[in-house]
């Protein structure tokens, strides 16, 4: 019996070290697991922090577009929030803005990326009801020089300084009248010769002066979307249609040659560094009615002696160009659309023509002279000084400064002009140049 008893001793204590073994276990894997859902909860935490500051941060620049610039490339402080701690910073990757925001809670790290779309304000297109608005410059003399002028509408102008602008004899302002900035006084403003007279220039001596000074924005250009590619395409032969691609090096189109480009019944924008045309380009819609074709051409534009859309509708074609070298139209060149300018002069001489609107974000000079015509449209330009010479014609002018000399006409187009031209190519009034709209576009994330 003692020995019964000491087997059953020995099998209780075998039993007993057996449970205490498995209650450890039990109980370690129990604490990793609260471990392992801590970790958990606090990976979730860390990655909705992030997500919560960036968010914040794109409404802010939703709300504020004008503030983004301020915010590029900067890194916000490492900011505690209750549980965690969060850090922002904002970039720009090759013309993407995006948000890239870091949140931690405890040992975990999270970090998430909101990319934004950026588009041109859509702002309502400034009224344009004048043949010829200059904004002009109260601290120089003669902002506007005019010398064989015909203007065929009213001239408009911010000008109140004495001096301001200058009229020779043949100058006539027909079907409209001369409005000055805000308590401007014509006998000052408006320089003569000696022996002549202001309504000798206006037709019907309507004078005026306008409630407040009018403002003209820069309009907007797209933020730079070109791809790497080496792709050069030279149309081989008269009637070539251009391949469905929508990135190229170089485009081609030798003399006597014409080039298709089709767009069916969308927009078809295509992107290329260099635009030689010494041919012609046709834009056709194989499809439908509501095709329209926009070219970004990044850096030269060389127009031999083609046409571009010829006969056909402005409002199909819109040509953007940020290239450095003077953006020029010569030689019986012609264009059928509208001309976005970003930095570059401007030159149409020699008969060259463009039926539709020209717009310039630059300050450099636009020259039109010879028998040149930019007609049916508006040439906006805001910061530029605009030079008429020869009998060059226009449509309507919007300039900063401007000379005529010559037998040159400006006249307000009859046809509903800006119809053609898209909202988003203005800035908001006082918003200052190159604001954007912003939205969000697509969430990433990655685990540190």
């Amino acid at each position: 019996m003692r020995s019964e008893q000491g087997s059953a001793l020995l099998f209780t204590m075998i039993v007993t070290f057996v449970l205490l073994f498995l209650g450890g276990a039990l109980g370690l894997q129990g604490m990793v697991e609260k471990r392992q859902v801590q970790l958990a909860e606090a990976d979730l935490q860390a990655y909705y922090l992030a997500r919560s500051g960036a968010d914040a941060v794109a409404q802010f620049i939703i709300d504020n577009p004008t503030r983004f610039e301020d915010l590029m490339g900067k890194t916000s402080e490492r900011k505690s929030l209750g549980f965690g701690r969060i850090f922002v910073k904002v970039v720009d990757d090759q013309g993407i803005p995006k948000i890239i925001s870091t949140g931690t809670v405890e040992t975990q790290t999270r970090t998430v990326t909101l990319s934004l779309n950026a588009v041109g304000s859509h702002s309502q297109i400034p009224e344009i009801n004048s043949a010829l608005f200059v904004g002009g410059s109260n601290t120089l003399s003669r902002s506007i020089h005019l010398k064989g002028a015909t203007i065929n509408g009213t001239l408009t102008t911010n000008l109140t300084k004495e001096d301001s602008i200058f009229m020779d004899w043949d100058v006539k302002i027909k079907n409209g009248g001369l409005i000055l900035g805000p308590g401007g006084d014509q006998e000052k403003v408006v320089k003569l010769n000696d022996w002549d007279s202001l309504s000798n220039h206006v037709s019907n001596n309507h004078f005026g002066t306008l409630e407040q000074v009018a403002e003209y924005p820069s309009p907007s250009f797209p933020k730079d979307s070109f791809f790497t590619t080496d792709k050069v395409f030279s149309a081989p032969h008269d009637g070539t249609t251009l391949p469905s691609e929508n990135y190229y090096q170089e485009i081609n189109v030798k003399e006597n040659t014409t080039l298709i480009i089709d767009v069916g019944n969308e927009t078809r924008n295509i992107y290329v560094r260099t635009l030689r045309i010494e041919g012609n380009i046709e834009v056709t819609k194989s499809v439908g009615s509501n095709g329209r074709l926009v070219v970004y051409v990044e850096d030269r534009f060389s127009f031999g002696h083609g046409k571009f859309n010829l006969n056909g509708d402005s409002s199909t074609l819109t040509i953007y160009y940020a290239g450095s070298e003077p953006f020029n139209l010569f030689s019986d060149c012609e264009i059928w659309g509208n001309v976005i300018v970003k930095d570059a002069a401007i030159n149409f001489s020699n008969s060259g023509k463009l039926v539709g609107n020209l717009l310039s974000r630059s300050k450099k000079d636009i020259r039109i002279d010879g028998a040149a015509i930019a007609t049916n449209g508006v040439i906006y330009a805001p910061d530029a000084k605009i030079i008429l010479d020869g009998s060059a014609s226009t449509g309507a002018i919007v300039s900063k400064l401007l000379e005529t000399d010559g037998n040159v006409s400006i006249t307000y187009p009859k046809e509903p002009f800006v119809e053609s031209l898209s909202p988003e190519l203005f800035d908001p009034i006082g918003a200052g140049s190159g604001t954007f709209i912003y939205s969000r576009n697509h969430w990433s994330d990655e685990t540190n």
